[in-house]
C-alpha cells in the first residue's frame, strides 16, 4: 500500500509530512488545528501541525537521502 507523503523544509531540515488522514491523527484544542504524523532525521516518527504540507517543498535532491531512509525501513512511498 502507498504512503502519500510531501517533502517540506522545516527549520532548515527536510520533513516528511504524511498527506492522507489517519486514525492516528488527533484533533489539538490547544492550537485548534489537527496534528499530522511526520518523518524526519531526528526522532523519526512524530506529529506536526496541519498546514506544515504548505511550508517550502524540497527538492528532489534535497529529500532523497530521508525518501531512501523511509524506503529501507519498508514504506513504499509516493511523493505528492
Amino acid at each position: 500500500m502507498k504512503t502519500y507523503v510531501r517533502f517540506i523544509i522545516f527549520k532548515g531540515e527536510v520533513l516528511a509530512v504524511f498527506m492522507r488522514r489517519s486514525a492516528k491523527e488527533r484533533y489539538s484544542s490547544a492550537s485548534g488545528t489537527y496534528l499530522r504524523q511526520c518523518y524526519s532525521y531526528i526522532g523519526q516518527h512524530g506529529e506536526c501541525y496541519d498546514g506544515m504540507q504548505r511550508r517550502k517543498r524540497a527538492t528532489p535532491e534535497q529529500y532523497a537521502p530521508l525518501k531512501q531512509e523511509m524506503e529501507s525501513i519498508g514504506y513504499e512511498l509516493e511523493v505528492i
